[in-house]
């Protein structure tokens, strides 16, 4: 009798060590139900210039990709499946009180396991798979959150959660290691001043413990904010011309995904990695639309950061006549 997984049981487990497989792996499973897809994938980044995971499913409409959880992650759900299944094999999915089988193969790479899994299009499980998944996400912005302790257990705690001390981050020396990107672009006081500028942002919001940031230009004028504990913060707005060379730093350190043939003016989904000295990288999800006509930025952060005992918000500041924001200069010819 092959092994049943029963979609509300682990989508809704209380968040605690060892829980993340699980309770990822049932949120890609009801993403797949949802949309009626075929097959779900997710395994090593087939470009061989990103070392990173891929996530996908396929609809009848193509390709859907995802953006993907961390390689230690992904590796920890390959490890999670493969008990569970015992293997290459059939596995009987359950919802709402029906079953369907599904066809799991895990296949070994060198970066992290290949797993693909084969589903029937089960129609009438499509609205119970929306309503789980839309009871499950955060504060109603469709967002699913974890904890590093998820992909831990108690007895081994190989993944220590990230933490970040601003002070030792910015030391002017540059001997604080905080590198961006796939490029891994070391932060130092000197350093292309757009890519310096949205290093300082993530790592504030880092420090505050916030979940998400935005930028948007409006005018003359970048606007950018962050949310911690559902109250939005305002950054002193820095001038519009900063905007297109934030999406260049986006473009050069960033993955970026696209539909097959686009141009950069069309908007993107991908995620950014930040890693501090040898701590976990932490992946934020990005979502840039560069068209001029709805520009905007937003990153998340795909994890929760613990509180930290003394959060320290930035200063709200609308006067208009200052460009100098956190000691990086700006000007018109850094691209």
């Amino acid at each position: 009798m092959p092994p049943v997984f029963d979609l509300e049981y682990y989508a809704r487990l209380k968040p605690g060590p060892g829980t993340g497989p699980g309770r990822q792996l049932a949120f890609f499973f009801l993403m797949s139900i949802r949309d009626h897809a075929t097959r779900w994938m997710l395994g090593p980044d087939p470009n061989p210039d990103v070392r990173g995971a891929e996530c996908c499913y396929f609809p009848a409409c193509g390709k859907y990709i995802l953006v993907p959880p961390p390689v230690a992650v992904a590796s920890c759900i390959a490890i999670f499946l493969q008990q569970f299944v015992g293997g290459n094999g059939p596995l009987i999915i359950q919802l709402h009180g029906q079953q369907l089988t599904a066809q799991v193969r895990i296949e070994p790479r060198d970066l992290t396991p290949q797993i693909t899994v084969e589903l029937p299009v089960v129609r009438s499980l499509q609205s119970p798979a929306a309503d789980l998944l839309k009871s499950c996400a955060t504060g109603g912005n469709s967002l699913l959150e974890f904890e590093w302790t998820e992909f831990e257990d108690e007895s081994n705690r190989r993944r220590p959660r990230v933490r970040f001390q601003l002070s030792t981050k910015l030391d002017r020396s540059g001997s604080g290691s905080v590198l961006l990107g796939r490029q891994r672009m070391p932060f130092h006081p000197d350093m292309h001043p757009p890519t310096k500028f949205l290093m300082v942002v993530l790592l504030m919001c880092f420090r505050d413990g916030a979940k998400e940031v935005e930028f948007l230009p409006v005018g003359d004028k970048l606007w950018v904010r962050y949310v911690v504990e559902s109250e939005w913060h305002n950054f002193q707005p820095v001038p519009g011309f900063v905007w297109p060379q934030l999406v260049g730093v986006l473009e050069r350190h960033a993955t970026l995904l696209r539909p097959e043939f686009s141009d950069f003016v069309t908007p993107a989904v991908g995620w950014l990695e930040i890693r501090c000295k040898q701590e976990w990288p932490i992946n934020l999800a990005v979502f840039l639309d560069p068209r001029e006509a709805s520009p905007s930025l937003l990153l998340k952060s795909m994890w929760v950061k613990p509180k930290s005992d003394e959060p320290v918000k930035p200063p709200v500041d609308d006067d208009d006549g200052d460009e100098d924001m956190f000691g990086v200069e700006f000007s018109p010819d850094d691209q």
